[in-house]
């Protein structure tokens, strides 16, 4: 078959506590929707967003909103 154009980055990140998961995830979130603004500029139209399932204890989702909006 043909191209789908996605990247096709996969990862997982699963170590100890505080060594930058989260900023880690920030950075590659925000990678992912530059890699779709630029295609989209590129290819009018063409701003497909494939889904993206992140898995994290609720333990850490209240960190990560005050992290996702001090950085974005």
């Amino acid at each position: 078959g043909g191209s789908s154009g996605t990247t096709k980055v996969n990862g997982v990140l699963a170590d100890g506590m505080g060594l930058g998961k989260t900023i880690q995830t920030i950075a590659f979130l925000a990678w992912l929707r530059q890699q779709r603004l630029m295609k989209e500029k590129s290819e009018p139209g063409n701003g497909y967003v494939a889904p993206h399932l992140i898995v994290v204890p609720s333990s850490v989702l209240s960190n990560w909103e005050r992290e996702f909006d001090n950085v974005c």
